[in-house]
């Protein structure tokens, strides 16, 4: 990640991530993310927030916190880690 460099799958959904969340019983997590995944479905943002569960988003610079709002989560804005030729 210092490096600017990852692999990835090329996205995902967060309604695949909440339905872990919720099938898993996981009451805290740690969401790192550009932020373009949907939003959270209805269904999974009532039962995490039944059961009180705590959510953070590490968000890569750019990214669309929007998501965030259905866990109400704490969002944490990172740096653009890619830094431009001079």
């Amino acid at each position: 990640m210092r490096r600017g460099k990852g692999a990835t799958t090329g996205g995902t959904d967060i309604s695949v991530v909440t339905a872990h969340l919720v099938a898993a019983g996981v009451r805290r997590a740690l969401v790192v993310t550009d932020g373009w995944v949907g939003m959270v479905p209805a269904k999974h943002a009532r039962e995490l927030a039944r059961r009180k569960a705590r959510f953070a988003v590490a968000l890569s610079a750019g990214g669309d916190p929007a998501f965030a709002l259905g866990l109400g989560a704490l969002v944490w804005n990172l740096p653009d880690l890619i830094k431009e030729p001079s």
